[in-house]
């Protein structure tokens, strides 16, 4: 059997323009594939008629417009009767012939089906509003008919010739692949609502879209906990505080305290009062004169020792040295 060529208007075909296409690689002794073609998801292309076309089946969907005219287009699972404004979708290999009623310009776009029908599930989220056998799980690939509107095909086609121009266009294959989806997508914008039964089309819809986050992400019991422990010793700074009292004031043991705390804020519940006390008594030392020993007890330490030592481990020296000694800064323009 004579094997046929391939048409150069296919649509399940697109050759990449020679700028973009691999250049041979001898360096290293292999090849890069020259002129490869791929596939692209989503072709437009326009057509006039004046004469019927054979039965042609592709292994794509196609969706066409009538821009202008009027035609008869039988199918092998049904005929239908298509004018100006009008659109109809075929599944994938059901062979389908335009018969013009006089001149006729179409707009066909061949879209892989799998990708068709999950765009339009995701666009057409309420069966119930949608014109009947129009809905992805209703429709089985016999012709069907949308009346969109001249006008909506019309501000449509700029998206459509968009399509077709960047299917040879010079650009990288990933972003003509890219680029196409989007233009479908706004494509489909445009004529959605000529999708939506008439007397909904104005209905305001106030049932939010489900979330895919159905509730808290975290064990309440371990960020609450350890929150208000942390809270605990924030607010009560100046207190004497052990892991017996804390674990007793949140109602969790010490070990599982321990474990939680340390996993939110990084250290242990001591360690943290620890930090935040020394955090404090440098506010103090620096805003405030109060003596030294007064600023031990306001934040928790009853011996200026355990201050001073706690303090020189964050700063390399005493709090004395601190409040006699400013860091270097600048006054009027000159270092002090």
């Amino acid at each position: 059997m004579r094997k046929q060529p391939q048409s150069p208007f296919s649509p399940e075909r697109y050759s990449p323009p020679e700028s973009v296409r691999p250049a041979l690689n001898t360096s290293d002794g292999s090849a890069a594939l020259v002129g490869a073609s791929f596939v692209l998801p989503v072709v437009a292309m326009e057509s006039r008629r004046t004469r019927p076309t054979r039965r042609a089946v592709f292994d794509r969907a196609k969706l066409v417009s009538v821009m202008d005219g009027a035609a008869e287009v039988e199918t092998a699972l049904g005929a239908v009767s298509v004018r100006q404004g009008h659109s109809f979708a075929v599944g994938a290999g059901v062979w389908c012939s335009v018969l013009p009623r006089g001149p006729v310009r179409l707009w066909t776009v061949y879209v892989d089906e799998t990708l068709f029908r999950s765009h339009m599930r995701w666009v057409l989220p309420v069966q119930g509003r949608v014109v009947p056998q129009v809905h992805p799980a209703q429709w089985r690939g016999a012709p069907i008919v949308v009346d969109a509107g001249a006008d909506v095909l019309r501000r449509t086609e700029r998206f459509w010739r968009q399509m077709s121009v960047l299917a040879s266009s010079n650009h990288p294959p990933e972003l003509v692949a890219a680029r196409t989806l989007t233009l479908f997508s706004h494509a489909v914008e445009q004529s959605v609502q000529a999708l939506v039964v008439p007397d909904q089309r104005e209905v305001a819809y106030d049932t939010p879209p489900v979330s895919p986050v159905g509730g808290r992400l975290t064990v309440r019991t371990s960020v609450g906990t350890a929150a208000r422990a942390a809270q605990l010793l924030l607010s009560g700074i100046s207190e004497h505080w052990d892991m017996r009292r804390l674990s007793q004031s949140v109602a969790m043991s010490r070990p599982h305290l321990t474990r939680l705390f340390t996993d939110q804020f990084g250290t242990t519940p001591m360690r943290f009062l620890t930090e935040t006390r020394t955090t404090e008594f440098t506010r103090l030392l620096e805003e405030t004169e109060l003596p030294i020993g007064v600023i031990s007890r306001r934040v928790g330490w009853n011996d200026a020792r355990v201050a001073a030592a706690w303090f020189r481990r964050r700063f390399g020296i005493s709090p004395s040295q601190f409040r006699r000694s400013p860091h270097p800064h600048v006054e009027g323009g000159t270092a002090a």
